[in-house]
């Protein structure tokens, strides 16, 4: 069995990022607007 660890880059909060209002925030699964980043389908890897 092999075990994998989540690697989470550390965040500075300096308290002037814009943010959601919580009914907003939980629709777009995000409280900040910087990482609001809805999934498109597109990119990613290509077949050859």
């Amino acid at each position: 069995m092999s075990l994998a660890m989540p690697y989470v880059a550390r965040q500075q909060w300096n308290g002037k990022r814009e943010i959601y209002n919580r009914p907003r925030a939980l629709l777009r699964g995000t409280l900040f607007v910087e990482l609001d980043m809805p999934f498109t389908g597109k990119g990613g890897c290509q077949d050859e």
